[in-house]
């Protein structure tokens, strides 16, 4: 497995990158919001964990092994979702914040348990968030 995804801004979060093919959709309302991604030969559990049916939403996207990907694939109910929330442990994840159904900001971070997995992702966006505000606003001071 490679260590994260490749996002690319502008992608749609359920597609993130031109070099991405979409799997198996575990979760689908109007868009995929729950699958299994490949990029390079890699898989990964992609999920949107805030604002499904928002203009803004937080995404996120998780290695996971090839056998894992298969197994998703055939889980539905209680079992589909403790296998999704168990990929999350004790790995770096890649989170992505969307607008209007295109990446925004992408960033890593560490997930310790599931149940910080939401605030965990939503902190790590907000810190890149301010990180790139701040970059942004130092070079247009010195133009």
């Amino acid at each position: 497995m490679t260590d994260q995804i490749h996002l690319r801004l502008g992608a749609p979060p359920w597609h993130p990158a031109d070099t991405v093919r979409l799997g198996k959709v575990l979760n689908y309302y109007d868009i995929p919001l729950a699958g299994v991604l490949k990029q390079h030969g890699s898989y990964f559990l992609f999920e949107c964990l805030e604002g499904e049916v928002q203009d803004k939403n937080l995404w996120a996207y998780v290695p996971i092994s090839r056998s894992l990907a298969r197994k998703l694939g055939h889980l539905t109910g209680e079992r589909l979702k403790a296998a999704m929330h168990e990929a999350y442990r004790d790995q770096p994840i890649t989170v992505a914040m969307a607008l209007n159904g295109q990446i925004e900001l992408g960033a890593c971070v560490e997930i310790r348990t599931e149940e910080s997995r939401r605030h965990e992702a939503i902190q790590a966006v907000k810190r890149k968030a301010d990180r790139d505000s701040s970059a942004a606003n130092a070079l247009a001071a010195l133009v």
